[in-house]
């Protein structure tokens, strides 16, 4: 889960990206780090070593909004093991919930 600190309400965002993070987390679903250990031009921040919430502040969709944001990666296409899981529609179904069940929580505590 991305946030930028330059998008004007940084607080929130952080803590739906921290909730969102959290609920997934919840329901059995854990980060892959791939792209942050494996590339070494990577321009984002890991904000916490055991949750996957990460500081971007080069997306647009983040930083030049009016409202909190946050950025969610579903999974990466380029692991083949995630890409055979999100073609199950009870794996996708799983995520969604969960998603679902964290941005409420972000959004109940508005």
């Amino acid at each position: 889960v991305f946030v930028s600190e330059n998008n004007p309400h940084y607080k929130k965002s952080l803590f739906c990206a921290k909730s969102i993070a959290n609920s997934l987390m919840n329901a059995g679903f854990y980060p892959n780090y791939y792209h942050y250990f494996n590339n070494p031009r990577v321009n984002f921040k890991l904000l916490y070593k055991d949750l996957p919430v990460y500081n971007y502040n080069k997306l647009i969709v983040l930083k030049n909004t009016e409202v909190p944001a946050i950025l969610l990666e579903a999974g990466v296409i380029l692991n083949p093991q995630e890409a055979l899981e999100f073609k199950d529609n009870i794996h996708r179904t799983k995520f969604a919930v969960a998603t679902a069940k964290g941005l409420r929580n972000c959004l109940n505590d508005s």
